[in-house]
This record gives structure tokens, C-alpha cells and sequence, in this order.
């Protein structure tokens, strides 16, 4: 399986096939019944200029990918195994609404960078090694900065929720 060099994406107009990365681009509104991420792959949504919507209603995986959402851009995922398929990395200016329920186990990128907003999830759930890291602008959507209003957390044994100073 090959990874991608950087689990970051700096820049979301320029399309790098060096970084093993499946790109989503050109339309303002994508609707899928079902997506599967595995073996390592990546999703990008891609700047265009113009805010973008993704709306999938079953994202599936191996645990071993990451999405990443540009800025501009909404993702929505309706439903997904019990634990969450894949990485996740929710950049500046971008708005995931995951499910409800969501858990973060086993996951090859253990690192949750939160920099732009989340929804949709009333319990969350993260299983060590897995960090979620809010940002200075990140949080949950319609509350204040470095906000995660939440019904329940679960947090079973070593995960962490720092927020970037």
C-alpha cells in the first residue's frame, strides 16, 4: 500500500498525484449513496472558488484512510460503521457534519485536527490512541470558537482533547 508523503493538505486548488490523494472537484453538489476509503487512500475535496457540498448517505472503510474537507466546503456523512471508516481532518473554514453517534478507534491517523467546524454528533467517542485537537477556530458549528457542546464524550483509556492555544 502506498501512503501519502504528507497527511496534510497546504494547498487545496493544485491537484498532486505524488501524495496518493483521490480528489473531488468541479461541481457545487456531489450526492453518493456509498463511499468506501481504503487501502491508505485520501479524499480531497478541491477549492474551487465557489463553496462546494458533499452529501454521502454511507461511508464505509478500512480505518486506514483520511478525508480532508477544504475551506469553503460541507461534508456531510449520514451513516457509517460503529467505528468511524477513516482519519478525518477538518480544515480552516470547512463544516463536516458527521452521525450522531460517532466513534474514533483503531484508526491509522490518530490525530483529529479540528480547525474549522463539526456537527451533526450528539455522542462522541474516542478510543486510544486518538486525539482530537481543536484549533483556534474550530469547534462545533453554530457555538462559539473552541466550542464542542456534545450529550455525551466517551473517552476510554489515553485519548486527548487539547485545544490549540
Amino acid at each position: 500500500t502506498r501512503y501519502p508523503v504528507n497527511e496534510n493538505v497546504t494547498d487545496f486548488t493544485a491537484v498532486s498525484s505524488s501524495e496518493a490523494k483521490t480528489w473531488l472537484m468541479g461541481s457545487t453538489a456531489y450526492y453518493f449513496d456509498n463511499v468506501i476509503v481504503q487501502r491508505g487512500a485520501h479524499l480531497v475535496t478541491m477549492k474551487t472558488g465557489t463553496p462546494n457540498t458533499f452529501n454521502i448517505s454511507m461511508l464505509s472503510g478500512d480505518l486506514t484512510g483520511r478525508l480532508h474537507v477544504s475551506p469553503q466546503d460541507t461534508f456531510t456523512i449520514i451513516n457509517c460503521p460503529s467505528k468511524f471508516p477513516l482519519g478525518l481532518n477538518v480544515y480552516a473554514g470547512s463544516l463536516v457534519n458527521l452521525p450522531a453517534y460517532t466513534r474514533f478507534a483503531d484508526l491509522r491517523y490518530t490525530n483529529i485536527p479540528v480547525n474549522g467546524k463539526i456537527g451533526g454528533i450528539s455522542e462522541l467517542i474516542l478510543s486510544s490512541p486518538v486525539s482530537m485537537i481543536v484549533g483556534p477556530n474550530g469547534g462545533t458549528y453554530g457555538s462559539p470558537d473552541k466550542t464542542l457542546p456534545l450529550h455525551n464524550l466517551n473517552l476510554t483509556t489515553g485519548p486527548t482533547i487539547p485545544t490549540d492555544t
